[in-house]
């Protein structure tokens, strides 16, 4: 072929109506160029021709009779085919990074286009209306696939040497569901109209985890597993109120709060906990439970103690109340004493007793007045009777006065501060009266008797 009927330069993009046309009047023009030619050359080789025809026609003759052959091999740069108006549809091309091959539908749109890149193939399809619907990538380590809707991407599937990917996205463009693989694991995404976090499910080699959004966005909802355990938060759009839940090996707890403080339920290996924490993270009030039984403990913003009321199932079963002044000193208390029996107390404000009353096992009762920590005066009834003791300042007993053991009526004894008695008022086995009196290491007494 001559240089005026070469082949076009090829064809690198969708062609339009007028591209093609030129195209076209260009090919026809070089076709009757080379035509006028071959007819200027005809007169001058006809005689030649007439004098080999027969030589031609005999070899021709001589090849049919051996069989026609195919041509193993054909070899161009450029393969263009044209449909009935010289239209090119379909083109063969060699590019920098290879083979490249392009369709064009009857309206002369470019619609396929299938191609070699350095990372691999690569194929890409548009619609009538020249977007691109569709392409598929090969990279050295995996690929991406994308389905597109008016030239925006609607489905996108990739992968790579660590996993693989998948995207949708609505009519504004906006990915708003992704899943992906990895080796740490798993993810999932969930977005609203705008974009914005709404769901997100992942896993990863601790554990698994999912959070939900709200409209405006920000987490509001969560639930985490780990090697320890899992923990749950629920929390409103503007994070000023929350739910928190946590459980591993050793507790598990509910937390819920918002700026004016929080309550909290928990329990561990020893027992269960509620709380409530004022903004500062002061505990101001715990109720607790283990397996001996259960305390309540109320405390100041500083967590200073205020009451604490307990209950217990162990040896010494029973209940207890104290409060605390403002020192942090038990100033009164009701419980239950070592006999199962009822105890009272009053404590000075340095957290001293200062009044004691209690009951015994064979239903009696005591009750003592101290100062100091020393008993002052004791108050005791029993199964005998009554008895009054007073203490010295020491807290030694030097009077004590009751029921006498070895005879009817009463008794009264004054001791020194040594605790020997040195005088005894009180009536003998017939019922009169007695006065014993005792020098003062009580070697020696006198006795004064009523007894006729």
């Amino acid at each position: 072929m001559t240089e005026s009927t070469a082949i076009p330069p090829a064809i690198t993009s969708p062609l339009d109506s007028a591209q093609l046309a030129a195209r076209v009047l260009t090919l026809e023009s070089a076709l009757r160029l080379d035509l006028a030619r071959a007819r200027s050359e005809t007169r001058r080789w006809r005689c030649v021709a007439v004098g080999t025809i027969s030589l031609l026609c005999t070899g021709f003759l001589g090849f049919a009779t051996i069989g026609q052959e195919v041509s193993p091999l054909v070899q161009t740069r450029r393969l263009e085919v044209v449909d009935s108006q010289n239209r090119v549809v379909f083109l063969a091309t060699a590019a920098p990074d290879g083979g490249r091959l392009d369709l064009w539908n009857k309206s002369g749109q470019n619609v396929l286009r299938a191609s070699a890149a350095i990372g691999g193939g690569d194929f890409a399809i548009w619609n009538s209306n020249g977007d691109i619907a569709m392409t598929a990538t090969a990279a050295r380590a995996g690929g991406r696939v994308e389905v597109a809707t008016a030239g925006r991407g609607s489905a996108t599937l990739a992968s790579n040497d660590d996993g693989g990917a998948i995207a949708l996205s609505n009519a504004r463009g906006h990915a708003v569901f992704g899943a992906s693989a990895s080796s740490a694991g798993a993810a999932l995404r969930i977005g609203d109209a705008e974009n914005r976090d709404a769901i997100i499910l992942g896993a990863a080699a601790e554990g698994g985890s999912l959070a939900v959004s709200a409209a405006k966005g920000g987490i509001v909802g969560r639930i985490r597993a780990g090697v320890d355990g899992a923990e749950f938060d629920l929390a409103s759009p503007d994070g000023a109120r929350r739910i928190a839940a946590r459980a591993d090996g050793s507790e598990c707890f509910i937390l819920a709060g918002d700026q004016a403080g929080a309550a909290k339920l928990g329990t561990g290996v020893d027992g269960s906990t509620v709380s409530v924490v004022n903004p500062t993270g002061e505990s101001l009030a715990e109720l607790q439970g283990n397996k001996d039984g259960g305390t309540l403990l109320c405390r100041t913003a500083k967590g200073d103690p205020l009451i604490l009321a307990g209950a217990s199932g162990g040896e010494t079963s029973g209940a207890t109340l104290q409060l605390f002044n403002t020192a942090k000193f038990p100033v009164f208390a009701v419980a239950a004493n070592a006999d199962g029996a009822g105890r009272f107390a009053i404590a000075s404000g340095e957290g001293n007793a200062v009044i004691v009353a209690e009951g015994g096992k064979d239903d009696g009762a005591s009750l003592l007045l101290a100062r100091g920590g020393k008993r002052a005066v004791t108050l005791v009834s029993a199964p005998t009777g009554g008895l009054i003791s007073i203490s010295n300042a020491t807290g030694a007993p030097v009077v004590a006065a009751g029921v006498a053991a070895d005879a009817p009526g009463g008794a009264l004894v004054l001791r020194s501060a040594q605790g020997k008695d040195l005088a005894r008022i009180g009536t003998n086995e017939k019922g009169s009266g007695d006065l014993v009196v005792f020098n003062a290491d009580g070697t020696e007494k006198k006795s004064f008797s009523a007894s006729r």
